[in-house]
C-alpha cells in the first residue's frame, strides 16, 4: 500500500483535490506547515496514534527541502530515517512547489517508494477544468453566495494559477477579497 507522496504543484485546487483523494478513507488528517512547525514536532505527531485510530495522514506544506539550493543535511537525514520506519497505517504527503530530481535527498525519498504526483506545467485547459470542479456557475445562480480558497502564504497566492482564472471569471458584481491568505469570492446577482 502506498503511504508516501510528494505533490508538486502551484495549483491550490489541484493540491486540495489530490489530498482529498489520498486521504479519502482516513479520518485523522493533520496539516503542518514547515514555515511554523519544527520537523521534530511533525515526526513525533506522525509516530503516535489515537486509541481508536486505524490510520492517520500527515500533510506537510511549504516543504522546500526537495527544491531549494540548501542541503538541510541534518533535517534530510531525519526525514529519510523517519520514512524508512514509517508505520504502514500512517500516510505522509509532502506538498511542494518545486522539486529538483537531481538532489540526493529527492532521489533517496523516491527510492523509498514515495509516489511523485507532478502537476507542474499544466495547460490552461487543465487549470480551467480543475477550477470548474468547484461548480462556480451553480454558486452564481444563488442570489448571494460566497466561496473561499485558502492559500498557505501570500507568495503562493500571487503565483497561483487559480487566482488568475477566478479573477478572469469574476464580473462587476463579484468581489474578490483576500483575508488571512484566504481568497473570498463573493458572488453577486447576475
Amino acid at each position: 500500500m502506498k503511504n508516501k507522496y510528494i505533490i508538486k504543484s502551484t495549483s491550490h485546487i489541484i493540491i486540495s483535490n489530490e489530498i482529498k483523494k489520498i486521504t479519502e478513507s482516513i479520518e485523522n488528517v493533520s496539516y503542518f506547515s514547515m514555515n511554523d512547525t519544527e520537523l521534530d514536532d511533525i515526526i513525533v505527531d506522525a509516530s503516535y496514534f489515537g486509541f481508536l485510530d486505524t490510520a492517520k495522514a500527515i500533510v506537510i506544506t511549504e516543504f522546500n527541502y526537495f527544491g531549494d539550493k540548501f542541503k538541510h543535511e541534518e533535517e534530510s537525514e531525519k526525514i529519510i530515517e523517519f520514512l524508512k520506519k514509517l508505520d504502514e497505517r500512517c500516510t505522509v504527503i509532502f506538498v511542494v512547489s518545486s522539486l529538483d530530481s537531481r538532489k540526493d535527498f529527492t532521489k533517496k525519498v523516491l527510492e523509498l517508494g514515495t509516489e511523485l504526483l507532478d502537476f507542474s506545467n499544466l495547460s490552461p485547459e487543465t487549470i480551467k477544468n480543475n477550477v470548474d470542479q468547484y461548480d462556480i456557475d451553480r454558486l452564481k445562480d444563488s442570489i448571494s453566495s460566497s466561496y473561499s480558497l485558502s492559500f498557505p502564504s501570500k507568495e503562493n497566492l500571487k503565483d497561483s494559477e487559480e487566482f488568475t482564472e477566478l479573477a478572469n471569471w469574476s464580473n462587476n458584481d463579484d468581489t474578490l477579497i483576500l483575508v488571512d491568505n484566504t481568497l473570498l469570492i463573493c458572488l453577486g446577482r447576475e
